[in-house]
């Protein structure tokens, strides 16, 4: 080989410049190594000087050898080697990734190690010994590492707190060292070991813009340079004995490599760059080379630098990473998005959380989700089915999150309107946590004292309940328009919300509602949603009609425009989030209908995700737990029961749901029960159980411990209990009137919908309807319920049941397609329609007139209140009115009263007809009211049970059939799965059920189903792709892994890369909708999970 020609021109006596007349590829073996950048529109360079800078400093005699990029969109900044292996590794900013080549004199294709960092990737390390490559990205603020293998899936973020600009890296493996510097607000050296644990700072005063940095393993020692104090220094180990070795106003340092005594000093300018040479015990300027091009990273290709190999690591055969402990020894650790099997500690399962950070934003259709390096991944065969984990058009607006917790908030606005919560892992299923609600643009949770706030656009309110939906209040209900955006300041104890009305406006309060003031109404359009840097205290938001962003400081109170009408931001923007470096938002016009990225320096866009066709793109969030700091709050204590909403550093205010009063002490919520006259309502939207006096029209709430959506409800007033069912825990429950000793009195199949509950207090049964599985059940009210299922045939939409103790009969409602009314004895005999309606009548609630002997029913669909003997016989309509969704109705004394949907309050109607009278004006605050009973002490049956002698050892059951067909007027029976023995008194064991039981095989499925609380269920593997996962960083998207593609080009010269054939990255990318063979149920799957399982229904 022909050695590099060079020509050394002598300058002020120190002073060189270097030309390449020739070149030939870098060779294994000791190089110093720079990656430079060419001055004019040349391609980028790596160079090398080979050879023992010994020997070359001083007789200033070298061999230059250079690696030329293939294109001119290639830009070289940090270089890292693992010498065993003959590697040099370079982080390239125009294509944004991780490469490595061979230096064996003929490999010219390079291995894309990891693809998707930013364009500042300016500091790269090996750790030889475990086999792992470390950076920093100064765009997104983390340290990444990945095993040294090609087309890395798997990464680990080392750290991503408290980064604000990091730049060199360096890695000491003999002692478990990791070594970066960081030059943004807060410049400082840092160190951890090899996974980011026990990290400490060693240097932060004194600097300004730290750069590179380089270890002296053997003196314990970490030297650095400064190019904003423009010095060259070191420190030890331990942060003692700092020193400036080279101070020089004039130089622009960047990049700094060791061998033995010398330092090698990379410089910048904006017409050339140069290479200095310094000694590193006197700072004595040894030579400046002047270069032809701007020099980066650079590195001392060496191998006394990396003593050992990786033969320790390798034998241990992780299935993600190996990390080398010089004293724990070597173990192996997981990727992002994994954790390690504790069966073997060697290899990785899913982890059911997803890693953060992620975007999510809402598109009206659905909710899809992107990974924290979206600016800079490969979009390569994205669809909408890959992306989103919802897509099921339910009208999505609104987003809020507890990213401590998981849990993303949304908001729906189709048919049914309600505020829901997931949990964000594999297989989790939705929860509806709010219902009744009107248009919620905005939803953003209080995480530090656990409150939820929105913003309803249809009712022009500002609201807050629990976390968990609980104790809903209205907190502002004047002077808004048409509020939008919503966000908390929990350390300033401070909401902030836009309104977008005829006169917009930007305005904040207490966390209580009070101390409300204005913050701007001047220079508006229309402003939506709002972000806030809790880093920097500024609150920023969109305007979606002039299309800027502002941002308003809290310290100086000051608003200023942050993106200008007339930058290259076009459109309008409308959810905003801002991630580290990038500003990130939703436009939802049509030509520009999706999510775009910009830098936020220069305002530069650099990535826009657009479907025109499918879904407006509403709200936007980053899903980060750093976004949700922690702060200090008044409410730390847990004086108040219900909700506490500060109002300051040390105060705040307590607050009561419906039906409570707060006490004397401002703190404790108090409920007072009534005993007698009064109604038992369930507001499944509110959660709760209400009474409501029927002489007063007090509404009180049953205090019980968890409801969460009741649905009937039913009194036993000899032993004072209340009984209920709930659809979404699938369970019927009782408690005693004031709320304690709350009871699971069955636990329901997941199937089940429980929606209709009779007790029978004088036969001391509880009779239920299952529309969810067909049937209605019997059990016993004793200390040990008995379950009995009563009839299983001819049932399909099955509603209210009534329980008639004096007939020994039961009555149900049946709205399926052959809608109608029926009854039986309790003993499931002498079962009859006695009322048939058309197709398409909904009989709902029914009430029973004991000694009129006449039943009161309401149809949903053709409104009215109707009558009728319990036999079927004399029917009469006694109201009916359009517009209505009548769903419960109960009888005390001479009046009706009913439930109605459509309302959202009680009514009253005299039992024989007349005028439909409002119960209560205060019934307004109701937001879903179902069932409904009433009890009133004079009409208590006094009947004696006919099985308050019977010997049944499980089950009596009164029964009509007395006189003709049985000699008592009762039966024995028995619970499911066992039956009457011979003596007609007793249960056994049905033999042939036990047989057949015991020959029935076990199977388990692979994917058990989780049930949601709406009661459907959720099958991991139903959909696809929720996007961030680990493996999108790699370029891929969320269900299906993409590779970069490679292609060999024709044969270049030897010092020229291979082509990659991919020269640009799409800047714009116009999203495909999603796969029409797509199942798109509700649902959260891990895409990991999903690449090998099997689907399950």
């Amino acid at each position: 080989m022909q050695n590099i020609c060079i020509r050394l021109f002598t300058l002020f006596g120190y002073f060189y410049s270097i030309f390449l007349n020739s070149s030939h590829a870098i060779r294994h073996g000791r190089n110093l190594i720079w990656a430079g950048r060419p001055l004019d529109y040349d391609r980028a360079s790596i160079v090398g000087i080979e050879g023992d800078p010994d020997k070359w400093v001083l007789d200033k005699k070298m061999t230059v050898r250079q690696i030329s990029a293939p294109s001119r969109m290639w830009h070289f900044r940090s270089l890292a080697y693992s010498y065993s292996t003959k590697y040099l590794y370079w982080s390239e900013s125009g294509l944004k990734r991780i490469q490595g080549l061979v230096l064996d004199g003929y490999k010219k294709e390079t291995d894309n190690i990891f693809t998707g960092t930013s364009a500042e990737v300016d500091g790269l390390a090996v750790d030889w010994i475990s086999g792992n490559v470390y950076w920093t990205d100064a765009i997104y603020n983390w340290i990444m590492m990945v095993p040294l293998r090609p087309n890395q899936k798997r990464f680990k973020i080392v750290t991503k707190v408290g980064l604000d600009k990091p730049h060199g890296i360096a890695v000491l493996p003999q002692k478990g060292y990791l070594f970066w510097c960081d030059w943004g607000a807060n410049p400082k050296i840092e160190v951890s070991d090899l996974i980011g644990n026990n990290r400490r700072t060693i240097v932060n005063y004194n600097m300004r813009r730290p750069r590179g940095l380089v270890i002296d393993a053997k003196e314990s020692k970490i030297y650095w340079v400064d190019d904003g104090q423009d010095t060259i220094e070191c420190i030890q180990f331990n942060g003692r004995a700092r020193r400036i070795i080279v101070k020089d106003p004039q130089a622009d340092f960047y990049g700094i490599a060791l061998y033995k005594n010398i330092l090698f000093v990379t410089e910048q300018s904006l017409s050339e760059g140069h290479l200095n040479v310094y000694s590193k015990l006197n700072g004595k300027l040894i030579i400046s080379y002047t270069l032809s091009h701007i020099p980066y990273g650079i590195i001392m290709y060496d191998e006394t630098t990396q003593p050992g190999n990786s033969e320790i690591c390798d034998a241990l055969e992780c299935e993600h990473f190996c990390v080398h402990n010089p004293i724990m020894g070597p173990a192996c650790h997981c990727s992002e998005g994994y954790k390690l099997n504790i069966t073997d500690h060697r290899t990785c399962k899913v982890d059911s959380q997803f890693p953060q950070p992620y975007h999510v934003y809402s598109m009206e259709e659905g909710i899809c989700s992107f990974p924290p390096n979206l600016a800079d991944i490969d979009l390569e065969n994205m669809t909408l089915s890959k992306q989103c984990f919802l897509l099921d058009n339910k009208g999505y607006l609104a987003l809020g999150m507890h990213a401590r917790r998981d849990t993303l908030y949304f908001s729906t606005n189709n048919t049914d309107k309600w505020i829901n919560r997931v949990r964000m892992e594999y297989g989790a299923s939705f929860e509806d946590l709010i219902g009744g609600v009107g248009i919620v643009r905005g939803i953003v949770l209080d995480w530090i004292s656990s409150n939820l706030y929105w913003t309803d656009s249809l009712y022009r309110t500002i609201n807050v309940a629990r976390a968990d939906g609980m104790y809903q209040q209205v907190l502002i209900d004047s002077d808004l328009e048409n509020p939008i955006g919503i966000a908390v300041h929990p350390g300033k104890s401070k909401l902030f919300w836009t309104d977008a009305g005829k006169k917009p406006k930007v305005e904040w309060s207490y966390l209580d509602g009070s101390g409300r003031s204005l913050i701007t109404n001047q220079d508006l359009g229309s402003p939506s949603h709002i972000h806030i840097d809790f880093m920097k205290d500024i609150l920023y938001w969109a305007d979606s009609a002039l299309g800027n962003v502002k941002e308003y400081n809290f310290s100086t109170e000051t608003i200023t425009v942050l993106v200008p009408k007339n930058s290259g931001i076009q459109g309008s923007i409308y959810g905003i989030s801002i991630f580290q470096d990038y500003l990130i938002w939703t436009d939802y016009t049509t030509s520009r209908n999706g999510i775009h990225v910009a830098r936020l320096d220069s305002l530069d866009k650099v990535r826009d995700i657009m479907h025109p066709e499918f879904g407006r793109a509403r709200d936007l969030l980053t899903f980060d737990a750093s976004n949700q700091p922690d702060f200090e709050t008044a409410c730390a204590d847990g004086s108040c029961k219900h909700l506490c909403l500060p109002k300051g550093e040390k105060s705040y205010t307590c607050r009561c749901g419906l039906g409570y009063q707060i006490g004397e002490n401002k703190k404790i919520c108090a409920t007072d029960l009534a005993t007698d006259n009064f109604l038992l309502v369930t507001d499944s939207y509110r959660k709760q159980i209400f009474q409501i006096s029927m002489i007063t029209g007090k509404v009180q709430a049953l205090d019980v411990r968890d409801h969460f959506r009741p649905l009937a409800v039913d009194y036993d007033p000899v032993r004072r209990i209340i009984y209920w069912t709930d659809v979404a825990h699938k369970s019927i429950k009782k408690a005693e009137i004031n709320g304690v000793h709350e009871t699971l009195v069955k636990q329901l199949t997941d199937d089940s919908i429980a929606d209709g509950l009779a007790i029978d207090y004088v036969n001391q049964l509880l009779f239920y309807s299952d529309a969810g599985i067909r049937i209605i059940g019997v059990m016993t009210l004793s200390a040990y319920p008995f379950h009995k299922t009563l009839i299983n045939s001819g049932l399909e939409k099955v509603r209210s049941v009534i329980a008639s103790p004096i007939e020994k009969r039961i009555y149900w409602s049946d709205w399926g397609s052959d809608p109608k009314i029926e009854r039986c004895g309790m003993d499931g005999s002498e079962r009859q329609v006695i009322a048939k309606f058309k197709e398409g009548a909904w009989p709902n609630g029914l009430a029973l007139d004991v000694r009129e002997k006449r039943l009161y029913w309401v149809d949903a669909r053709s409104n009215k209140i109707a009558s009728m003997t319990t036999d079927g016989k004399h029917q009469y309509i006694l109201y009916n009115e359009s517009d209505a969704h009548y769903f419960g109705i109960a009888l005390s004394g001479d009046y009706l009263y009913l439930t109605d949907w459509s309302r959202n309050s009680l009514m009253r109607l005299p039992k024989k007809g007349g005028q439909l009278e409002n119960f209560w004006d205060g019934t307004s605050k109701f937001v879903r009211l179902n069932d409904i009973h009433a009890f009133n002490s004079t009409e208590i049956i006094s009947e004696v049970s006919p099985c308050s002698s019977e010997s049944c050892s499980h089950f009596c059951l009164p029964s009509p059939r007395t006189i003709y067909e049985i000699k008592d007027p009762w039966i024995c029976a028995c619970p499911d799965h066992l039956v009457l023995s011979s003596d007609g008194h007793n249960c056994v064991v049905d033999e042939d059920e036990s047989e057949s039981m015991n020959n029935r095989s076990t199977q388990r499925s692979l994917f058990p189903s989780k049930q949601t609380k709406n009661g459907s269920s959720v099958t991991p593997g139903k959909i696809s792709a929720y996007v961030i996962v680990p493996l999108i960083l790699l370029g891929a998207g969320v269900a299906a892994f993409i590779f970069l593609k490679r292609r060999r080009a024709e044969k270049n010269p030897h010092y020229l890369l291979a082509n990659d054939d991919k020269y640009t990255v799409d800047i714009s990318y116009r999203i495909l909708c999603q796969d029409s063979s797509k199942d798109m149920n509700d649902g959260v799957e891990n895409p990991i999970e999903s690449q090998n399982s099997t689907h399950t229904s």
